[in-house]
């Protein structure tokens, strides 16, 4: 499974489909600004994955 496949899959737990696509290409605060979707086809999964598991245990910031 690639990466953005499974970054969708973790969204799709909290936003219907087009709200997880809009969270993917906005701009996220946690990320300094940069677009999630953007990091994880940079290789940067890991960024993004750890804001998901922040949500995952009710830790929002």
């Amino acid at each position: 499974m690639s990466d953005l496949s499974h970054v969708t899959m973790r969204l799709g737990g909290y936003y219907a489909p087009e709200e997880a696509r809009a969270w993917l290409h906005a701009p996220h605060p946690q990320l300094g600004g940069e677009r999630p979707v953007d990091l994880v086809q940079e290789g940067r999964t890991e960024e993004v994955t750890a804001i998901l598991d922040r949500l995952d245990a009710d830790a929002y910031l």
